[in-house]
């Protein structure tokens, strides 16, 4: 732990866990594992943040949220439940996490690997970067369902 973080209330951080730049942890909040918190992140409520997990950026980890394994969490996320980001790993020319999460905003921002941005972006450098190749197809399937279950989230459960 260091920098200007604050940990708070009954928040954990232990295990390996790097927590640095201007990160709150607050309430009940979790953090372990080998996880990396940074920027001005906050992590607060009953949230976890557990195994190889990253959030950075603006981030907001709270409420019941898990985020955890090699999932990659930065920007405006707004990360209220589980509900809130889905991760997959494998697919893509070098098989690595892709996360997609709600933004504070309302929008949906994708994190792969040195890539970060809105769905718009991602569907323009996957065009640009794989064409049509198999690749392309795995992602294009990836926004499919981001868009899917992301809507019913916005319209609630149905």
């Amino acid at each position: 732990v260091g920098g200007h973080v604050q940990v708070g209330g009954n928040a954990w951080v232990r295990g390996n866990a790097w927590v640095g730049g201007y990160v709150r942890v607050g309430d009940n909040a979790w953090v372990g594992g080998h996880v990396q918190v940074g920027g001005n992140a906050w992590v607060r409520g009953y949230a976890q943040v557990e195994d190889n997990a990253w959030v950075g950026g603006y981030a907001q980890v709270e409420g019941n949220a898990r985020v955890r394994d090699n999932v990659r969490i930065g920007g405006n996320a707004w990360i209220r439940s589980n509900a809130d980001y889905l991760s997959i790993k494998g697919i893509g020319s070098s098989y690595r996490n892709t996360t997609a999460y709600k933004t504070k905003g309302g929008g949906i921002e994708i994190v792969c690997g040195c890539f970060s941005g809105t769905l718009e972006e991602f569907e323009t450098r996957v065009q640009l970067t794989h064409g049509e190749n198999k690749f392309a197809k795995e992602y294009r399937l990836f926004i499919e369902i981001m868009k899917l279950h992301f809507m019913e989230e916005k319209k609630g459960k149905q």
